[in-house]
């Protein structure tokens, strides 16, 4: 079993760590879907990609399970954000070529982002980063990526689209060596989560901080 770490934050929100190893048809046992995620999961025709998605939805399911409840399958909203169905908790997943991971929180939403630390980002950055964001960042990879991680992540806890990443989703300025930073969505400020795997950076969004 390639879950490679499991463990809590803001007292209430778990996360799970899969390391994705498999083949296709090894992921696919034991799975519990329902026939519209099969359907969709069929409309998928790049295998890394399939490889992905099963993955995610067997991370899923070990997390939903290890919290003692059960799983039955994920459906979507109108907006695509996935939902578990028959279960009394928030969940949000995230996948890559190489880690997936999930967070499950029992009374509100979570959002959680996955990814590697990358040369691409710096063409990118220009779209998602505000002036003091830039400034602050000033190119170091690390920090791009993090800000790209924790606005996806607060965008997925959003999970009403109609959010712009530079306008809209601006992250506190932080050291480069907390696991812990603050960003806002519609004057709310949320706690994020950031954790590191080889060269992933990964935020967790779930905890609106109240005044």
């Amino acid at each position: 079993m390639p879950l490679i770490r499991q463990w809590r934050v803001f007292d209430d929100c778990e996360i799970a760590l899969w390391q994705l190893t498999e083949n296709e048809a090894d992921l696919q046992k034991n799975l519990m879907a329902t026939p519209d995620e099969w359907a969709e999961y069929e409309e998928i025709s790049h295998p890394q990609k399939r490889r992905e998605w099963l993955a995610g939805r067997q991370t899923t399911r070990v997390l939903v399970e290890s919290k003692g409840l059960v799983y039955n399958g994920l459906q979507k909203d109108e907006f695509g954000k996935p939902h578990l169905l028959a279960a009394n908790a928030e969940i949000s997943l995230t996948h890559t070529a190489q880690y997936v991971s999930a967070a499950i929180c029992p009374n509100r939403a979570v959002g959680i982002d996955l990814e590697k630390v990358a040369e691409k980002l710096h063409r990118v950055a220009p779209k998602f980063l505000s002036a003091s964001e830039t400034q602050h960042a000033h190119g170091n990879l690390e920090r791009i990526c993090t800000y790209w991680c924790a606005k996806e992540a607060l965008y997925k806890l959003h999970g009403r689209g109609q959010l712009r990443f530079r306008e809209d989703i601006p992250i506190d300025e932080f050291t480069d060596e907390t696991s812990f930073l603050t960003g806002n969505i519609q004057q709310q400020k949320y706690q994020l989560h950031r954790f590191w795997v080889d060269d992933f950076c990964g935020v967790l969004a779930g905890n609106l901080i109240c005044d």
